[in-house]
């Protein structure tokens, strides 16, 4: 996509009425960039961004073409930009002068968690690969989600629910703000544990080589013995190296499912 000056277009000028009646009549032609400038950056250099774009001044491109078209897909899959346009400033009848527009994609203020308990939200922060005055990238926010989801997974909990809410601050600085709002989801508890193809030992004492997890039985069955999946590769470990203290040797899980 080529986005143009007022006064160019594709070497056509533009009528007096402001309307452009046929753009796609234009030849394509083969011009040397003669130079390339940026606006709207912020925080990244225009070298960078000209560098990113794959276009290089004293190059030939192909006018209109797939030139800047790709430069502008460059630019945008760097996740660093909202907004990307490549203008036509200038031309003479071998040359081309183009202008690099950006709009940077907003940066951090800060971040909430809501929706959970003060203990969780602290492990949470410190977790959470976002840091105030850094870019939010949408890789950065779909990263953040999965670390929390993955840390209500752990903790023993399903179908965890997070909403990500912005607020612009600072309209004129590109600052927002986060709120993480969290429904933790349902917590799973252990109700059984069951063994097959155990030959030398019964069920009963395996459960007790497990260690890691229990199981609710009678006098148990008012207390939370909640899942975890740490703990439960633990106790998967825990079993292995009981059967490897009894000569088993080549002990292995063939599979497990929870």
């Amino acid at each position: 996509m080529l986005v143009l000056a007022p006064a160019f277009l594709f070497g056509q000028t533009i009528p007096p009425s402001g309307i452009i009646t046929n753009p796609l009549d234009t030849v394509p032609r083969q011009l040397t960039i003669n130079q390339i400038e940026v606006e709207g950056n912020e925080t990244r250099s225009s070298t960078m961004i000209i560098a990113t774009s794959g276009l290089n001044q004293g190059e030939e491109i192909t006018v209109p073409g797939d030139d800047i078209g790709s430069a502008i897909r460059r630019l945008h899959r760097t996740g660093l930009f909202s907004d990307v346009q490549i203008f036509e400033t200038s031309r003479t009848r071998n040359s081309i002068d183009l202008l690099i527009r950006v709009r940077e994609v907003p940066r951090l203020d800060r971040f909430e968690i809501t929706g959970v308990r003060r203990s969780q939200r602290r492990d949470l922060r410190d977790k959470i690969p976002l840091v105030p005055g850094f870019a939010v990238t949408e890789s950065g926010l779909a990263q953040s989600e999965s670390v929390i989801k993955r840390y209500f997974r752990q903790n023993g909990y399903r179908g965890t629910v997070v909403n990500i809410n912005t607020t612009s601050l600072d309209t004129l600085r590109n600052r927002i703000s986060l709120e993480f709002d969290i429904d933790r989801g349902e917590r799973v508890q252990i109700h059984e544990i069951t063994f097959e193809g155990n030959e030398s030992f019964s069920d009963r004492r395996l459960r007790r080589s497990l260690r890691e997890i229990k199981r609710n039985t009678f006098w148990r069955m008012f207390t939370r013995q909640t899942f975890e999946r740490s703990a439960f590769e633990e106790a998967k470990e825990n079993l292995r190296e009981f059967y490897r203290e009894d000569g088993f040797r080549d002990i292995r899980i063939v599979d497990d499912s929870v």
